[in-house]
């Protein structure tokens, strides 16, 4: 989202995705007398010092977009025909809360980058990369494959403190197949901060910026 956290495109890697769900209790056990209670308003943290403030900070994040409470600015890049993608920024009050970074390669791979940020600093993280092939024929036509990774990575002071990481395949000639929410996230090894980290700072820089830039990994920190 690899704290692999991007409904919307943030709300496929929510952080408490590895925990269980709370479902609604059926209609035998609801008490059809009473007002259902209103759902609560998820509020800001003062403080990030925890996976469960984390879970808190991003849930407002969230809702804030939810309720189209951001000011949004975009800028694309294209590096010639090989790689090209999108920087999506939400601000409030003229402080960056969410940046999704989109992008595309050599036509079998795409990527999905979305940081969540405290004081320009990210405390949840999550990356999806998607890679086709063909996959055989069926009828007569090519069927393909998608083999799709998500991580999400949970950052306490700048440092990470829970890594969590899930694959699936889907087949363009089945009916069915699952999707993210069917997967459960497994534990993995934290790689380096740095590692989760990169290209962010070079993402950040075009925060006030908009329109069409060339390569992005080419141009210089400003």
């Amino acid at each position: 989202m690899t704290v692999l956290l991007v409904t919307t495109a943030c709300d496929e890697q929510r952080p408490a995705e590895e925990e269980t769900s709370h479902h609604t209790p059926s209609e035998k056990t609801q008490d059809k007398t009473k007002a259902p209670l209103p759902t609560q308003k998820p509020e800001s943290v003062a403080h990030i010092e925890s996976i469960a403030d984390i879970k808190k900070e991003y849930a407002h994040l969230m809702d804030l977009q939810q309720h189209q409470q951001y000011s949004i600015s975009s800028v694309s890049y294209s590096c010639n025909g090989e790689r090209s993608g999108n920087m999506t920024y939400y601000k409030l009050n003229d402080a960056t809360k969410i940046i999704k970074h989109t992008f595309n390669e050599y036509s079998h791979h795409s990527g999905k980058e979305q940081y969540f940020l405290r004081n320009n600093s990210p405390f949840f993280v999550f990356k999806e990369q998607k890679s086709w092939s063909f996959d055989g024929t069926k009828n007569g036509e090519s069927q393909t494959k998608d083999v799709i990774t998500e991580r999400r990575f949970y950052l306490l002071d700048n440092q990470l403190e829970k890594c969590l990481e899930k694959q699936f395949t889907q087949h363009s000639a089945r009916e069915q197949n699952p999707s993210s929410a069917d997967v459960p996230n497994q534990t993995m090894t934290c790689p380096t901060v740095k590692n989760v980290l990169h290209g962010f700072t070079r993402i950040l820089q075009y925060e006030d910026k908009t329109g069409q830039i060339d390569c992005l990994e080419n141009r210089p920190l400003e």
